[in-house]
């Protein structure tokens, strides 16, 4: 803002003035010389004209010839200001100087044209370069007027003084002041700290600009220089992007409009200024004396809001790139969702250039992953290559795909997408991490061979890599997770010694070198591995683990009591470690039969603050009591069974109370049959012992529980009714408890056992509804064992939905973090079903022969077992193997007829296929001949069958049972 340049416009008063001196000498002119009033005409008559050197030549005159006149004497007071005006117009300053300094001294008392006459002796001095004198005499006009807006003016003269005199910090901090007065208007208040932040950027002191900006709310109705406010943020925005002060580089940002909405209002608020500047001459004060100050201000500000507006006009857009640069702000501290609106813009924008809007929706990517919404990252990252196939950013869009692909847990689809990369681009600056990346991905899907090509790959190629402690740490584990535990230890050892000891991935490397010899059960050297990992490592994020580890070690070696100790430093702050260790110790105690330390310790658990979520609290009462069993205590044990269900029963977060009801249900026997004495110290156990029948006991509490709203527990109680309906084989009874628990009991009401129990009934009765179970589950019990049949039943859904990406995601995360559940060969089933639909016949029949060498899966999960491989042939287009495997099942596995029925048919069809009709007129007969299967459709079908057949095969042909007559098969 460029103050120092006088107004060339009269002002008003002066106008005025003019007139008043003329009326004067027309009143006077029969006392007037006439020369007198023929220059004082000429003077009034070229000043109103503009001719200002020819008016002040005139004034001059008029005192030098008449000066001594006592007509003269009282022209002065009002000559002076004009007569200083026209030679500070006619750039005598020197003589604008003398002049506006005498009338200061002749007239001090005149207070009305003071105000100009300071403000334009300032300007003198300044056009005369006397700049210390001018930055005086403005204060001089601040001193006489500190509450009145002209005073900001100056103040924002003498600041542009300041600067002229490179006295920088003096002029900001002038402007600084004025800006924080509450005094100033706040149109002026925003000017004069706008201004200092311009200076501020001028001379490099980015910091403080920034500063500036922040630390004022601007206002659009404030500001009219919008566009210097604009492009001043646009910097300081950037600064504090490269100070990693993001949050303030984004509040800054936020003030810098579209450039096309800036143009709109900067040119509205041009023509808001030409108006109030407009209205403000018409209505001034005839005699006002600042007006020339205004006058000079609106002049200059006009002409700046006017002279940015013609830049905004010209400046190329600069909207995207800051947008780009915004979005980048947001990624960075979390904000993914204004991220993820912002780039989706910016990359439809069809009048953008291609450049900047294949950079926008590549940034459109990485927040739909931020977001971890990997489904619609991989639509927007297939879009990115279909519509920039040659971008630099194409191989990179590529590895976000199969990033999205790994999130997704679809390993092998990742590889695929991997092995194209290194395929394609095998010199790019990231084909070392995308090898890695590889590697990774075919551990997670059990390539454990093609995986360590990759790491050794990397190893071999990066001896100086980023990921190289990485890959020797993932290609140990390869071997770990075979179980090959001496190589996975010489892996370990390997990479210790050629890993900085101070590298990151060092104390996991340590940690994985004792877990390992733990699986081993080389106890006596796992002990001193542990016990230096901790001891090195006190605040590792696996020392908690290491501490449990440590226990389980002791306990491998034996040595209880030292296990126990172990245990117990682990701390509450471990959350899901620390309730192991809680209940190890508790295994330990009972091991030991210390079964008052027993009490005292589960006690003690239940009692605790400290315990962030106590989610096996029910089952740590259980154990409470229990401990009284085993103590023949059971007076003590049953209120203390009794105290669990009234304190924790309706808790749907407190843990299973399946084991407590069983423990109450065998007391409540030996009560009925005099074998032991119980007391009770609650209504409730008052009730439960005047019961005759424990069930009856529990029918009624549940409808008790169900008028008081207890609902978690009144579906805890139908879950164990319905189980013992189950053992009594009353199907029907039990279904029905639990369809009265899904209609009366909302999901949030449930605990996880009542979800994964009703969403697995909701599931196998094809009720799209149990996805509402299974997402509870997930959501509400992250962690818990149960969360594996909601893996398991989201993906049957996706099976039935023929959705069999999804449906292999889910049986991935069961695999991963569920791999004990029970479920577990049903999962395994399923998972072989999913990669025979998907062509992928060969690993199915892996997947499945795995499970047939598990003794813990034999029976009916072998046959099954069997089937599906039979089924994987079959795909295959291998039809003598799938028919010796069919045959496995109705020659090994007869105690299961629902399986031989359909594995006789299939098996005979096959026969047909291959022009084999007496194998499968032989075949059939045989299923024929078990009248077990006559139920079955099958039955029918093999009766129609061998008619038919038998009409066409030779009748010397003799027939015999196609399971011996196959067997080599």
């Amino acid at each position: 803002m460029d103050l120092s340049r006088p107004d060339l416009r009269m002002p008003k008063w002066v106008v005025f003035t003019t007139g008043l001196l003329l009326f004067w000498i027309q009143g006077f002119a029969q006392k007037t010389p006439v020369t007198m009033e023929a220059l004082l005409q000429q003077g009034v008559t070229a000043f109103s004209a503009g001719n200002y050197a020819q008016a002040a030549e005139a004034f001059a005159r008029l005192e030098s010839e008449f000066g001594k006149e006592h007509q003269y004497k009282p022209l002065p007071r009002t000559l002076l200001p004009i007569w200083g005006y026209a030679a500070a117009q006619s750039d005598d300053g020197p003589k604008a100087i003398e002049l506006f300094e005498r009338f200061l001294k002749e007239y001090p008392d005149e207070i009305q044209r003071q105000a100009f006459v300071l403000y334009s002796l300032a300007q003198a001095y300044h056009s005369s370069g006397q700049i210390n004198e001018a930055i005086e005499v403005y204060q001089r006009f601040i001193e006489k007027s500190p509450d009145s807006p002209e005073a900001i003016l100056s103040a924002m003269r003498q600041s542009d003084l300041y600067f002229e005199l490179d006295e920088n910090e003096k002029g900001i901090e002038r402007l600084v002041g004025f800006s924080e007065s509450e005094k100033v208007p706040p149109s002026l208040q925003a000017q004069a700290r706008l201004r200092a932040i311009q200076k501020a950027q001028e001379i490099g002191d980015e910091a403080q600009a920034a500063e500036l900006l922040l630390s004022r709310n601007w206002s659009i109705n404030a500001m009219p220089e919008l566009a210097v406010l604009s492009f001043s943020a646009l910097r300081a925005g950037d600064f504090l992007m490269k100070e990693k002060r993001i949050e303030d580089a984004i509040l800054v940002y936020r003030l810098v409009p579209p450039l096309k909405q800036l143009i709109t209002v900067q040119q509205e608020k041009l023509r808001t200024l030409q108006n109030a500047n407009a209205e403000r001459q018409s209505l001034a004060s005839v005699g006002l004396q600042n007006d020339a100050i205004w006058n000079d201000y609106y002049r200059n500000l006009i002409a700046q809001v006017a002279g940015g507006l013609e830049v905004l006009k010209s400046e190329d857009d600069y909207t995207p790139a800051m947008q780009l640069r915004l979005g980048q702000g947001f990624l960075l501290v979390g904000r993914n969702r204004e991220a993820y609106l912002l780039y989706e813009a910016l990359a439809e924008d069809e009048t953008l250039e291609e450049d900047l809007r294949s950079q926008a929706h590549y940034r459109w990517i990485l927040s739909a992953n931020a977001l971890e919404d990997w489904d619609d990252a991989l639509v927007i990252a297939r879009s990115f290559l279909d519509r920039y196939p040659g971008n630099p950013l194409a191989p990179e869009a590529l590895y976000l795909i199969a990033n999205a692909y790994h999130e997704q847990m679809r390993y092998e689809d990742a590889v695929s997408v991997l092995n194209d990369l290194l395929d394609h681009y095998p010199g790019h600056r990231l084909a070392s991490r995308w090898l890695f990346s590889r590697g990774f991905n075919k551990t997670l899907s059990d390539d454990f061979k093609g995986a360590r090509i990759d790491f050794e790959a990397y190893i071999a190629d990066n001896p100086k890599g980023f990921q190289l402690a990485d890959s020797r740490l993932w290609n140990g584990l390869t071997w770990f997770l075979e179980k090959n535990y001496d190589t996975a230890l010489e892996e370990f050892d390997t990479a210790m010694q050629s890993i900085p000891s101070g590298h990151h991935v060092y104390p996991e490397i340590e940690y994985r070198r004792a877990s390992t010899l733990y699986s081993k059960r080389d106890y006596d050297e796992a002990l001193p591995a542990i016990d230096a990992f901790i001891e090195k490592y006190p605040k590792h994020k696996r020392t908690p683990e290491a501490r449990v580890l440590r226990g389980d070690i002791l306990m491998g070696q034996g040595r209880l009591l030292e296990a126990s100790n172990a245990f117990h430093r682990v701390s509450p702050e471990a959350e899901g470690l620390y309730t192991y260790a809680v209940f190890q110790r508790g295994k330990i105690m009972r091991a030991l039969e210390e079964y008052d330390l027993m009490i005292e310790h589960f006690q003690e658990y239940v009692d605790s603050e400290d315990v962030p979520q106590k989610v096996r609290v029910a089952e740590a009462l259980y154990w409470i009591g229990w401990a009284y069993s085993q103590q023949d205590r059971r007076q003590d044990a049953f209120p203390a069974f009794v105290d669990a269900l009234e304190r924790y029963g309706d808790d749907p977060l407190a843990g299973e109370t399946e084991q407590i009801l069983q423990a109450l249900q065998k007391l409540h026997r030996q009560y009925q049959q005099g074998e032991t004495l119980l007391e009770a110290q609650t209504t409730k156990g008052n009730e439960l012992l005047a019961a005759e029948d424990f069930q009856d006991y529990l029918i009624g509490e549940r409808k008790r529980a169900l008028d008081a709203k207890e609902l978690t527990w009144f579906s805890r109680l139908s879950s164990y009714l319905a189980k013992v309906e189950t053992k009594r084989k009353n199907h029907d009874r039990a279904n029905a408890y639990l369809w009265e628990t899904i209609e009366k009991v909302p999901t949030d009401k449930l605990d996880a056992d009542g979800l994964a129990r009703l969403g697995l009934l909701l599931q196998g009765e094809g009720y799209e509804t149990s996805r509402e179970y299974f997402d509870r589950l997930i959501d509400a019990f992250p962690g818990r064992p149960q969360t594996g049949a909601a893996y398991y039943g989201l993906a049957n859904l996706a099976v039935r939905d023929e959705d069999l990406i999804t449906a292999a995601r889910w049986l991935q995360q069961f695999r991963e973090e569920t791999p004990l559940h029970p479920l577990s060969p049903e999962a395994t089933l399923l998972q072989a079903q999913v990669l025979t639909d998907s062509g992928r016949s060969e690993d199915a029949v892996d997947v499945l022969e795995d499970l047939l060498r598990l003794k813990s899966a034999r029976g009916r999960p072998h046959a099954r077992a069997l089937a599906g491989i039979a089924n994987a042939y079959e795909s295959a287009h291998d039809p003598q193997k799938a028919i010796a495997y069919y045959q496995r099942i109705y020659t090994v596995y007869r105690a299961y007829p629902d399986l031989l029925a359909p594995a006789y048919i299939r098996s005979a069809q096959l026969f047909e296929e291959l022009g084999e009709p007496q194998s499968a007129y032989n075949t059939y007969r045989e299923m024929i001949a078990d009248e077990r299967l006559k139920d079955f459709e099958e039955y029918t079908i093999a009766l129609e069958q061998a008619e038919r057949l038998a009409k066409t095969l030779p009748p010397e042909i003799p027939e015999e049972p196609a399971s011996q007559s196959e067997e080599a098969a």
